[in-house]
């Protein structure tokens, strides 16, 4: 006999006729009958089997026992390691915190150590560095500029102060240069303060620039005319090439205001004699305007200082009338405008000043 068919199997706890515990499975399937010819009604038949659960239920109790065991010894040594692993671990972090918190405008040269810290953290030590290395360059030029603008404003003051005293020693005695002594040295110090005005109001976004179309030929032409006098006084041999067809949209305050500043520097710390080359011209939709004077006392490393505050050459420095602000302003007025505000010196004591921009 042949099973042709079998149900899944089946299982159950009982209680044995023992009386102890026990597991069954059954299974339930139809004999076919293997002789030809026979037919006989299908008889579903069932194997029960059954076996004594004991052993099973003292291994499944140990097994519990020791997994119970195993889970409380583990929450025993994590509630105990866990901590200090990760106290150990953020000792870094924590030494990093402790650092940041000591620093101030009088530490700003300390840096983090970088090479003792783990490779997860060395990233942020070495932003934080570069961090510090901006802060004490920011502060560095605050300091600087606060020290060049008591230098600056020192003289002009002490020179009122002296006027006033002489005016009320001898109230009789006073001359009328004495007052257009007064009112010249309050004009240089209105142009400081004015100047230092304009250069934070830039800094700060709130200047508002405006585009229109200028031709920028005749505008440099224009602005030149008023130089044309001191140039002549100094003999100054001026050569011009400036292309009468461009035309640019930019900001004619702004422009007006950077070209100044050039042709200002150009004519004031020429020598007697010396040449100044202006130069305006397009290339494809850029425009470039150059100012090149000759410069015999300026020397390469004088050139990345040209357009910082109140920087001026020792020569220059004493009874100039300037103040050191015109190139820097100059800068961040261009800037300002979009465009880019370079120097170089040549090899022929030349320097060469130039704007450029977008048409």
């Amino acid at each position: 006999v042949v099973a042709s068919k079998m149900t899944h199997p089946k299982f159950w706890d009982l209680q044995l006729p023992s009386g102890f515990q026990g597991r069954a499975t059954s299974y339930t399937f139809v004999p076919r009958n293997s002789r030809e010819g026979e037919s006989a009604m299908p008889t579903e038949l069932s194997i029960v089997v059954a076996s004594d659960r004991r052993e099973l239920d003292e291994m499944l109790t140990a097994l519990a026992l020791v997994l119970l065991g195993c889970g409380g010894l583990l929450l025993v040594v994590t509630a105990f390691t866990v901590p200090r692993v990760l106290k150990s671990g953020l000792a870094p972090l924590d030494q990093l915190a402790e650092q940041t918190t000591r620093i101030n405008a009088d530490s700003l040269s300390n840096r983090f150590p970088v090479d003792v810290l783990p490779g997860e953290l060395k990233p942020i030590g070495e932003r934080l560095n570069d961090l510090l290395s901006r802060l004490q360059q920011s502060f560095e030029r605050e300091r600087q500029f606060s020290a060049d603008l008591a230098h600056e404003l020192r003289t002009p003051i002490a020179e009122l102060r002296s006027l006033a005293d002489v005016a009320l020693k001898w109230p009789e005695s006073r001359a009328a240069q004495m007052d257009r002594d007064t009112l010249a040295v309050a004009i240089q110090m209105e142009g400081i303060v004015t100047r230092l005005l304009e250069l934070v109001r830039s800094e700060r976004g709130q200047l508002t620039v405006s585009r229109e179309s200028i031709s920028l030929g005749p505008f440099v032409e224009n602005i030149w005319q008023t130089f044309v006098t001191r140039a002549d006084e100094k003999q100054i041999n001026v050569v011009r090439n400036i292309s009468q067809d461009i035309k640019i949209e930019s900001d004619a305050v702004l422009l007006r205001s950077i070209l100044i500043n050039l042709f200002d520097n150009a004519v004031e710390y020429i020598s007697n004699g010396g040449m100044i080359q202006i130069n305006a011209f397009a290339n494809g939709k850029q425009f470039t305007v150059e100012v090149v004077n000759t410069a015999e006392n300026l020397e390469t490393q004088d050139v990345p200082k040209l357009f910082d505050r109140f920087w001026r050459k020792d020569f220059a420095r004493t009874g100039s009338k300037h103040s050191g602000l015109g190139l820097s302003l100059a800068r961040t007025f261009a800037q300002a405008s979009g465009c880019n505000l370079v120097a170089r010196l040549d090899d022929g004591s030349r320097l060469t000043v130039k704007i450029s921009g977008e048409i």
